[in-house]
């Protein structure tokens, strides 16, 4: 496109002179500034340019002696250009790829200057020992890698907006991964500081001890978390309580341990995708989402610096109701005025303009991911919050925590935001706003804060706050017995019902008061033998009490006439006459034991947790033989007691009755 004419012998020459023939082709007939990949940009190259203004441009003598073409400036179609681009044609026409290392290099612009020095009468001629080249290059090494950092003082100069590292350097590192690399303790370090600020860019490490690449100090959330290693540390705090609690239930886990997910929409720089990371494996995803490609080019360096983190997925897109509309900036200078550098808004818009970029959906981000439970949602969009929930129609019910700002500043739909969550189950808790200070740790911290009523709670916020949305809590009570047996038949819903969110527990390890606190909870009790469900006082519990014995036809005849809405009986006996069940009672919803408990009918585990006055009869068959816990339960709840039969086959306990 550049470059017209290119001959065939340049695809067969070495990178460094394909390189040589590119450099000086582009220059010549182009002009501007050359700079090697070896070279570090120090200072804006202003400094440079303006020679290009009143000069024709510029060379640096490698070790003051030879001129160097690793860093050059020139205008177009200068004499010196054009005679340099013809004598490089010539010799690689005649030579081809048999040529030395520097002859079209150094080698040639050197020669040109011995021959005819009046070439270079209009360009600055450099000293490259005290300025961008200030150790010769089979000193670079040592001067830049082993020697201390204190040392980096003898290497800097008045004038260097670049300095030149050289390609030994770079082959001393490659065999070193990027966090040896940015965080050893050379003058190279230095150099490479420098670099960054530069570019607008800093690095420092979180309260986790992981480097974290970030915006200058003229960034408040850059600043912040320099100074603290952390950033919204009451936020931060719910954050680490979910994930590592999340981590110590799979730990408990017996059965097939399944991914995590967390998803961070509005994502910056990748504060909180970072320490996402330090709690999960590299089989979960985090996915980052940004409409800001710079903040996600900044995620992508901190990912380079801590071995790579595969599973940071970035995603460089707008959430938003609707899939594939286009988006631009639309505050930048407000943003930029509170000084937070990534934290645009973005709008709608009809047209393409530079920025821009397409809108998805949260239900269509997850289909894409192959994502069906999140842990973790976190929303911070400065405003777009709303319309991001509206896309999630699908996706809510099988996210387990929302962490989501409302700000009347951005947003007017805060009431809307709130109700939505608390309509789909969610449980809302106030984050109170702290931009700054250190990590701290308290499980209980937010709790204390529940949201009752939500309109008289959103007068209240002054400018903005957070909100912790928990989805109600859904345990599935197991034996100690049971647990050991989750991998086989019949108890493979166990491990489907943890993929469903629910929370497995030991009737062992069951804090009855804590269950008493929560009235809202589900609670699904699983036994195969004797389970005290007695002293599990709760308004939503619901019993399944499996036992793989016959029945004789009769009671399950007797047990159809009751009319309930569901049956759930033992598999041995109704695999064999289901149909002739179903045959003589053809509105009967009836479930093998088999089926609930192997497969987890979705349209069984959708009724629950019944309401208070259940709707619902059901009745739960099987031989009871261990009757009294049952009985006890029966008794417990009167709310119950109308809608439960309890039958016990003949010859299974004392409480056995007769049926006919």
């Amino acid at each position: 496109m550049y470059i017209s004419d290119i001959p065939d012998y340049f695809y067969r020459l070495c990178p460094a002179h394909q390189a040589d023939f590119v450099r000086v082709h582009v220059v010549c007939d182009y002009g501007g500034i050359w700079l090697d990949s070896d070279t570090l940009v120090m200072h804006s190259l202003d400094s440079l340019f303006a020679i290009l203004d009143s000069k024709d441009g510029f060379f640096i003598r490698e070790n003051n002696e030879i001129l160097w073409n690793g860093v050059f400036g020139s205008r177009p179609n200068t004499e010196l250009m054009t005679q340099w681009k013809q004598r490089l044609r010539h010799i690689l026409d005649e030579k081809k790829e048999a040529i030395a290392w520097s002859e079209v290099g150094c080698q040639m612009l050197q020669g040109m200057y011995n021959e005819t020095s009046a070439l270079y009468d209009s360009y600055e001629l450099f000293n490259g020992l005290d300025t961008m080249y200030p150790v010769n290059w089979n000193h670079c090494v040592n001067s830049f890698l082993h020697q201390p950092y204190e040392t980096y003082p003898c290497l800097v100069r008045d004038f260097q907006p670049v300095i030149v590292l050289v390609h030994s350097v770079y082959q001393a590192v490659e065999h070193m991964s990027i966090q040896d690399i940015l965080g050893g303790n050379t003058p190279m370090n230095y150099f490479i500081n420098k670099s960054f600020e530069n570019a607008g860019i800093s690095r420092t490490k979180l309260f986790t001890q992981q480097p974290i690449v970030t915006y200058t100090s003229s960034d408040f959330i850059s600043s912040s978390i320099h100074a603290c290693h952390c950033w919204e540390p009451t936020i931060t705090n719910v954050f680490v309580h979910l994930l590592k609690k999340n981590k110590q239930q799979r730990n408990k886990q017996t059965t097939k341990k399944q991914p995590t997910t967390v998803i961070d929409i509005g994502c910056n720089f990748g504060y909180f995708s970072l320490v996402a990371s330090s709690w999960l494996t590299a089989d979960d995803k985090i996915v980052s989402v940004d409409a800001n490609a710079v903040n996600l080019h900044l995620l992508q360096m901190s990912c380079d610096m801590n071995d790579g983190l595969p599973h940071i997925l970035p995603c460089h897109v707008c959430i938003s109701d609707k899939t594939g509309d286009l988006y631009a900036p639309g505050n930048k200078e407000l943003v930029e005025r509170v000084g937070n550098i990534g934290g645009m808004s973005y709008q709608k818009q009809e047209t393409q303009t530079a920025g821009s970029v397409r809108s998805t959906t949260l239900d269509d981000l997850v289909a894409s991911h192959n994502i069906t439970d999140v842990l973790l949602l976190k929303i911070d969009i400065e405003g777009g919050e709303w319309n991001a929930l509206r896309g999630a129609t699908r996706i809510l019910n099988n996210v387990k925590n929302i962490i989501i700002e409302i700000s009347p500043v951005f947003n007017q739909d805060s009431e809307n935001i709130l109700n939505l969550l608390r309509d789909n189950d969610y449980e809302l808790f106030d984050i109170p706003l702290q931009e700054c200070g250190p990590f701290f740790q308290d499980d209980d911290y937010v709790t204390h804060k529940p949201i009752n009523d939500i309109s008289d709670f959103v007068k209240s916020i002054p400018v903005q706050t957070n909100i912790w949305a928990r989805k109600k809590p859904k345990y599935v009570v197991i034996t100690d017995w049971i647990q050991t047996y989750v991998t086989m038949e019949p108890f493979h819903f166990v491990q489907h019902l943890e993929t469903l969110g629910w929370e497995i527990m030991l009737l062992s390890q069951i804090n009855v008061d804590t269950l008493q606190q929560q009235p809202d909870t589900t609670v699904l009790c699983v036994t195969y033998d004797d389970l005290d469900i007695g002293r599990i006082k709760h308004k939503n519990v619901f019993l399944i009490y499996k036992m793989d014995d016959l029945y004789p036809f009769k009671e399950v005849r007797r047990i159809c006439t009751q009319q309930a809405d569901l049956v759930i009986g033992p598999y041995q006996y109704l695999f064999h006459t289901d149909e002739k069940v179903k045959r003589m009672y053809p509105n009967l919803n009836l479930v093998m034991s088999y089926q609930v408990f192997y497969s987890a009918v979705p349209a069984f585990f959708s009724s629950i947790p019944f309401s208070t006055t259940p709707k619902q009869k059901v009745l739960v068959t099987g031989a009871l033989g261990h009757e009294y816990p049952l009985r006890l339960w029966i008794h417990s709840d009167e709310t119950f007691a109308p809608y439960v039969e309890r039958y016990n086959h003949p010859g299974y306990g004392s409480h056995s009755e007769d049926v006919n």
